[in-house]
């Protein structure tokens, strides 16, 4: 597959990228009352094996959002201790399989 470009969409993602954030169960949303538009995916922290934020234990029931930018950045919302954890993929598409695994999502790209 073809690395991350700039597309059509606004998104450095292509669009059939993006398409496939969406098949996983991401929604476009709003970005925190901004006017950026992101994908989301509501999850708990058991579902993207966390225990602990900056080495404090999380309960599994945690609720935290994975994120993607457009951008092309991933990134773990946690809203109860308003934590956010930031990993910026390269343009390796492998890079990004590897990350929405370990978020719990299989991604088709």
């Amino acid at each position: 597959m073809n690395n991350m470009k700039n597309s059509s969409n606004g998104w450095r993602l292509s669009d059939d990228q993006v398409t496939a954030f969406e098949s996983a169960g991401f929604k476009r949303t709003q970005y925190h009352g901004q006017s950026a538009e992101f994908l989301t995916l509501h999850t708990t922290a058991r579902d993207i094996n966390h225990s602990s934020i900056d080495g404090e234990y999380i309960s599994d029931d945690s609720e935290c959002v994975v994120e993607v930018t457009p951008l092309g950045t991933l990134q773990i919302y946690f809203p109860e201790s308003d934590h956010i954890e930031k990993y910026d993929i390269d343009e390796n598409l492998e890079d990004w399989k590897i990350m929405a695994k370990s978020c719990g999502v299989e991604l088709a790209l």
